[in-house]
C-alpha cells in the first residue's frame, strides 16, 4: 500500500515543517517506494513556488535549525548561504496537483493529510466542508494534522481521537 502525503501549501515556513517531517521520515530508512507525496493547493501561483522548492532562511524561521533533526540534510536540500532549494531526489517524490477543498471529489484511502494553518486564511463558513472533504479522503486510522491554532469543528470531533494534541495531530475513527 503506498503511503500518501497531502500538503495544503502555503509559501511559508510551514512548506519547511512539511519538508522537515516527510524528510525525518525518508531519514529513517522509509522506502520511497512506498511513499507518494501530493502537494495540492488550489492557487496555481502557490503550486509553481512550491515546484520551484527554493527557500530562504530570511523569509522564514531559521531553515537550517529546522532541518538540524536530520542525519546529513544535504541529501535532501542544496544550501547556497541562506537559500535553500530542494534537491532533485525529494522533488521525484512530489506530485504537484490543483485540488478545491470545496468543490472538487475528495482523494481516497489517504495516510496523512498535513494542513497546518491552512484554516487561519479561510473564511469560517468553509472550514466545515473542507474538513469534510478532509476527513471523507482519509482511510480510518489516517492521521489529520492541522495548525496549533486551530481546533477541529465540533461537528467532526467525533470522527477522530487526539494523538497528540498540543501539535493537533488526529487519527481518523471508524
Amino acid at each position: 500500500m503506498d503511503d500518501y502525503i497531502q500538503d495544503f501549501i502555503r509559501e511559508s515556513e510551514e512548506n519547511i515543517t512539511e519538508l522537515n517531517n516527510s524528510l525525518l521520515a525518508l531519514d529513517e530508512g522509509l522506502d520511497p517506494a512506498d511513499v507518494e507525496v501530493v502537494a495540492t493547493d488550489i492557487d496555481g501561483e502557490i503550486l509553481e513556488a512550491a515546484r520551484r522548492g527554493v527557500y530562504r532562511t530570511t523569509r522564514t524561521t531559521d531553515i537550517a535549525e529546522q532541518l538540524s533533526p536530520l542525519t546529513r540534510y544535504g541529501r535532501f536540500v542544496d544550501r547556497d548561504d541562506d537559500r535553500f532549494a530542494v534537491a532533485d531526489r525529494v522533488q521525484e517524490l512530489v506530485r504537484f496537483e490543483r485540488h478545491d477543498l470545496i468543490n472538487d471529489e475528495p482523494k481516497a484511502d489517504v495516510d496523512l493529510v498535513a494542513c497546518r494553518n491552512l484554516f487561519i486564511y479561510i473564511n469560517a463558513e468553509h472550514k466545515l466542508p473542507m474538513l469534510r472533504t478532509i476527513t471523507r479522503s482519509l482511510r480510518v486510522g489516517g492521521y489529520l494534522v492541522i495548525g496549533k491554532t486551530e481546533t477541529l469543528p465540533e461537528e467532526l470531533k467525533s470522527d477522530y481521537e487526539p494523538v497528540d494534541k498540543r501539535l493537533r495531530i488526529y487519527r481518523k475513527l471508524d
